[in-house]
Order: structure tokens, then C-alpha cells, then sequence
């Protein structure tokens, strides 16, 4: 625990860490997950290989054979509606609902196994990789947590991936949880709208993303401030920095309209699979921008997946969009109830059939328990056997910023219908605790595909700004409409801010930075980066 500490310590202050005895714990880890690997690949229908965590806890078993010992099928994963059947386990490969949306990236396997139906990951289906944070697709597969060390008592337990009552220390919080509070009030002060983004080549869906957090409150007041680049060592693209830099254009100057390129010319460090003057998706876009904010402001971005989920909810990132997802599967028999929670940074509904009937039906849809019987019975750690049971998701933790997207794509093409949206949504419906206070958001942005196919067709958004004007930002084009108009919109992706309580007034205090926030001597780096090549045309933007 000591050197756990010290480890976390090393990775906040960007110093490096000395571990004696981590060649040897890799090498053991490494020949450990060879092993578990070569077990799937070997038994045809066994389940895949599962990744063993610090506590010695195996995750990601998938249900195999009916054959399989019962050992083996007590450490089925804790993720995934598809987790198991047949067996097939692909880390960090992609189940696509045609939009490139991924299900469940990192723990995404086939059949009608044991596991949680929730993804809680982001793909990319071009190099490979599973990137952490989002919310993927809402499986139906029975769920079977992992377990905690009170699972065999009498009264019910939860079994978490994170306890959600374990508060961090002082020591390890990555950003400063007041300043946050200060930023969650809203805009300092009413100020007129910002410019419109020039085109660079079927770059619509980049303007509308850029467009929606440029007038995300609290983003926009820790840009205002430079906290982040007076920090940064970077000597290369810090996707945090150009994005300070290009809110700050925004918001203090007086261009009329400005080209993103700063983003444009680094797409790729965004995302691999991205390709400069193709048209790509807008919310696996917003994911992978999300990462790589997280990521920037972190030491150590390499050894994120090795931060307790407990301190990594305390960066600033996750402080704003951050939330949490709770599963539970309550066996019919016995009425145990067992618990998985996983972060998110955005929800994703289902929009077909009555779920698109609004926004509201869309969530109650989400949060209606789903059956778990026949082929999906779920196997009860009290009763020891397989029942039936019931299996419900909840927002477990709220966020700062709720991002909700619409699943318009899908195998058999795109779902255009007219889903309803309000401009004030109250979540407590959809909470683990209804009771929970302060549960109301308003609407501060939307963004729109216009067309048939995500590679295709044309995006432009519509935002809140500071003097609480609506206005529909189309590229380059500015203009400022009514409610009204904005409401009448078939929303792909809605963005909504949490009111504050009555007695809270808006955000007025001057921020301080912290000094070791605050490096003033340090000389800001500034990004080159070549001209784009020009397009003639941009026929699907």
C-alpha cells in the first residue's frame, strides 16, 4: 500500500518512479497473460483470456463450454451484454452499430454469455486499440459482477469495480476540486458570440464538436485562465493546449471567422483511424477528444489505466463530463443484488421503436430492467446456481455536463425521425437514488447531421452562449435564431449543464492559480504545424 501511494504520488508531480521490483512483477504479468491467452486460443468455446488485476482478481472470463468447471465460470468478467457464448474475447477490437459506435471495446465478446450489458470503452476499429471513457452500447446478456470480499455474507453486497464511497485524500486529487465548483456557476459575464470555423475539407463534424465545448461553461472559464499551458512540458501537439489557445481566440477576439487548424492538421494524433479530408462521426470524435484531454492533463497519460478509478474522477475532465453508471442484477430467488459501477463521459441511448418517442422515453427505456432467463440465466454467488434474475443500469454518479447521443446509425441505415428534447431535463428518474437533490440540467447545445450516412451528409450545431441567445453555428455561418427553431431539430448529440441550487449565484470570483498550477517562467510552446492542403470542393460537408 505504501508503494502504491508513492507510486500515484510520482505520476501527479511527472517525476519518475523506481520500482525494484517492476521488471520482475512485468515479466511475471506478461508470461501470465501469455498463458491465459494461449488457454482461449486452445479450447475451442472456452472463455477468453481474462486480465488479472493488482488485487489478483481475474475479469473478462467469457461463459464457455457448459463443461467448464465451476471455478471458471465464478470468474466470468464484470463487463460486456456480448461477454462470453462462444468464447471469442477480442481486447480492444470493436463491435460496430454501423455508426462506428462501439458496444463494448474493451471487454467485447460474442454469444449469450454471463456479463454486464454496458461497453465502457471507446474503439477504434482502424488500429485496434480500446481507449477507456464513454459509455458503449446497452447489452442484454445476464450480468455477473465481480466479486467483493463479502459477496458469501447473509445480507446483500455489492460487488465494485471502485467503491463509490472510497473518497480520495488531499494528496490525490489531480485538480483542485474548488476551482471546479467555481467554474460550475457558469459564465463570469454576458458576452457576445464568438466567430464561425472556416472548412477545411469535410471538416463539419470537427466545427460542430469545437462549437459545442467552446461554450461548455466550465471548460471555457479553465481555458479563459491558461492553468493548463502555464503546466504543460509538452514539446510537441497537446490537444489541451490547442484547445485553451482556440477558446481563448474565440471568446477575446473580434474575428468574425477562424480556421481550426491547429486540430485539422493534427487529426491524426486525435485518432489514428481519422483521415485528413474525410468525413468521420462526430461522437467518436468527442470521445477520443475526451481521452486526450484527460490524458494531457496528466502527468503520466501513459499509466492513466493504472490510476484507481477513485483518483482519476478527480481530474478535471472527469470532474465536468465524469459520471458513473451503475449496474444490477437482483436474482429472483433470493432477492441478492449485485453491483458493477463504470465511469462514463457520455450516455448513449437507443432511440427505436417507443424509446424514440422523446428523450425521456428514450432514458426510461435505458433504465428498464432487462429479464435474464432461459439461455441467459444468471448464476446467483448465494444460491450458487443459475436463475432467473433481473438486470437494470442507473446513473449511479450524476456529471457537471451531461452528453447524450442519439443512436441514429445502425445496420439497417440511419433513423431520421423527430426525437422531442426539452430544454430543462430533470434525471432523477434515471438515478440509482431518486431522491438525490438538484437533479435538473438545461440545454446549452445541440448538434445535427443532416443526411443518410455517417460518411456522409453535412453537421452544423446550435449553442447557448453567455447572454443566453441561441445561435445556429453552420461552419462559417453565424446566425442567431429562437428557441423555438433550435427545438424543431432531429438532435444527433444533446448537451446539457447542471443547474445550480437557487441559493448558488453565478461564478464572479477571480480564480486564483495555484502555484503549482502556475509556471510563469516557462515559455509557452506553440504548436507548428504545416498549412492544410487546399480542397476544391466539399461535396459531402
Amino acid at each position: 500500500e505504501k508503494e502504491e501511494k508513492e507510486k500515484i504520488k510520482a505520476i501527479k508531480a511527472g517525476k519518475p518512479y523506481s520500482d525494484k521490483n517492476s521488471a520482475e512483477q512485468d515479466e511475471k504479468e506478461e508470461a501470465k497473460r501469455r498463458r491465459l491467452a494461449g488457454e482461449a486460443d486452445d479450447d475451442d468455446g472456452a472463455g477468453g483470456g481474462g486480465e488479472e488485476d493488482e488485487e489478483g482478481e481475474t475479469k473478462g472470463k467469457g461463459k464457455g463450454n457448459e463443461d467448464e468447471d465451476e471455478e471458471e465460470e465464478d470468474e466470468q468478467g464484470e463487463n460486456g451484454g456480448e461477454n462470453g457464448g462462444s468464447g471469442e474475447r477480442y481486447r480492444g477490437s470493436t463491435e460496430n452499430d454501423g455508426a462506428g459506435h462501439d458496444f463494448n471495446a474493451y471487454n467485447n465478446n460474442n454469444g449469450n454469455g454471463n456479463g454486464n450489458g454496458n461497453g465502457n470503452g471507446n474503439g477504434n476499429g482502424n488500429d485496434g486499440n480500446g481507449n477507456g471513457g464513454g459509455m458503449g452500447g446497452n447489452g442484454n446478456g445476464n450480468g455477473k459482477a465481480k466479486k467483493s470480499a463479502d459477496s458469501d455474507s447473509s445480507s446483500n453486497s455489492d460487488s465494485e469495480s471502485e467503491s463509490d464511497n472510497d473518497n480520495p485524500k488531499s494528496s490525490e486529487i489531480l485538480f483542485p476540486i474548488e476551482i471546479v465548483k467555481e467554474f460550475s456557476k457558469g459564465w463570469e459575464k454576458p458576452q457576445a458570440i464568438g466567430p464561425g470555423f472556416h472548412n477545411l475539407g469535410n471538416t463539419c463534424f470537427l466545427n460542430s464538436v469545437l462549437q459545442c465545448l467552446t461554450y461548455t461553461p466550465p471548460l471555457a472559464r479553465m481555458c479563459l485562465t491558461g492553468m493548463h499551458s502555464r503546466q504543460c512540458r509538452k514539446q510537441n501537439f497537446c490537444i489541451f493546449c490547442a484547445l485553451e489557445s482556440h477558446i481563448k481566440q474565440c471568446l477575446t477576439t473580434q474575428s468574425r471567422v477562424i480556421a481550426p487548424k491547429a486540430f485539422v492538421q493534427n487529426i491524426r494524433s486525435i485518432c489514428r483511424g481519422f483521415r485528413l479530408g474525410r468525413q468521420e462521426d462526430a461522437h467518436e470524435l468527442i470521445r477520443y477528444l475526451m481521452q486526450g484531454l484527460n490524458n494531457a492533463t496528466l502527468a503520466r497519460p501513459a499509466e492513466s489505466d493504472k490510476l484507481p478509478f477513485k483518483i482519476m474522477q478527480t481530474s478535471f475532465i472527469y470532474q465536468v463530463f465524469g459520471g458513473c453508471l451503475r449496474s444490477q442484477v437482483k436474482c429472483h430467488s433470493c432477492s441478492y443484488e449485485s453491483n458493477t459501477f463504470d465511469p462514463i463521459l457520455d450516455l448513449s441511448i437507443n432511440i427505436n421503436g417507443n424509446a424514440g418517442k422523446s428523450i425521456e422515453s428514450a432514458l426510461e427505456q435505458f433504465v428498464h430492467p432487462n429479464l435474464l432467463n432461459g439461455d441467459n440465466k444468471y448464476k446467483c454467488d448465494k444460491c450458487k446456481k443459475k436463475v432467473d434474475a433481473s438486470q437494470r443500469f442507473t446513473i449511479h454518479k450524476k456529471p457537471m455536463v451531461l452528453t447524450i447521443h442519439l443512436k441514429r446509425f445502425g445496420h439497417s441505415g440511419k433513423i431520421n425521425r423527430y426525437i422531442p428534447f426539452p430544454t430543462s431535463l430533470d434525471i432523477a428518474p434515471y438515478l440509482s437514488d431518486p431522491k438525490t437533490k438538484n437533479t435538473t440540467y438545461t440545454l446549452y447545445g445541440v448538434i445535427v447531421h443532416a443526411g443518410y450516412s455517417m460518411h456522409s451528409g453535412h453537421y452544423y450545431c446550435f449553442v447557448l452562449n453567455s447572454n443566453k441567445q441561441w445561435y445556429c453555428m453552420d461552419d462559417s455561418s453565424v446566425q442567431s435564431v429562437k428557441l423555438d427553431s433550435v427545438l424543431k431539430q432531429s438532435a444527433y448529440m444533446l448537451f446539457y449543464f447542471a443547474d445550480q441550487p437557487k441559493n448558488t449565484q453565478n461564478g464572479t470570483t477571480k480564480i486564483e492559480i495555484p502555484k503549482q498550477l502556475d509556471n510563469k517562467d516557462k515559455k509557452p510552446v506553440r504548436n507548428g504545424v504545416k498549412s492544410p492542403a487546399k480542397k476544391e470542393n466539399d461535396n459531402n460537408s
